[in-house]
């Protein structure tokens, strides 16, 4: 059984529940989760603050992201994230950086924006945030709520 109908046998169905149960990220009704959905800058960052220990209103996110991470409102009116722009949001928000981590090795690391590098390699080598394939990380896809709840469960 499963706490989402939308959501049993999907690949990502423990992750779901488990951050679901945690409070991090809720589904969009009783029975309905959305895991294929792509995740919205507000999601994120209410899941990222309560991930954190931290709570607010859904129509204080914005503020409250700015207050505790200084958030840059780049990203803000995003209601699709994607792959890179999620990697730079959780890295802020989670405070987690590598100068070290290097995934030049992904056939499309050339894709992925200069200012999102170090925050994608940063995830990789966590093991949070993990490609498309063996091969590729997909930098401009859009980036779901599934996948979302994963990398917070994994950090």
């Amino acid at each position: 059984d499963s706490l989402f109908e939308d959501v049993k046998g999907h690949w990502a169905q423990k992750y779901i529940e488990r951050m679901t149960l945690k409070g991090v990220l809720s589904g969009v009704s009783e029975n309905t989760f959305l895991p294929d959905k792509a995740i919205s800058a507000q999601e994120l960052l209410m899941a990222l603050v309560k991930f954190n220990g931290y709570d607010c209103g859904y129509s204080e996110v914005f503020e409250t992201a700015k207050e505790l991470w200084d958030m840059d409102e780049k990203f803000f009116a995003k209601t699709e994230l994607t792959r890179e722009e999620v990697a730079q949001i959780i890295c802020i928000a989670c405070k987690i950086s590598n100068d070290n981590a290097d995934i030049s090795f992904m056939s499309d690391a050339g894709e992925i924006s200069s200012e999102a590098y170090d925050s994608v390699a940063a995830l990789y080598a966590e093991g949070a945030m993990t490609g498309r394939s063996e091969s590729t990380i997909n930098p401009k896809d859009m980036f779901t709520r599934a996948e979302a709840v994963t990398v917070l469960s994994r950090l």
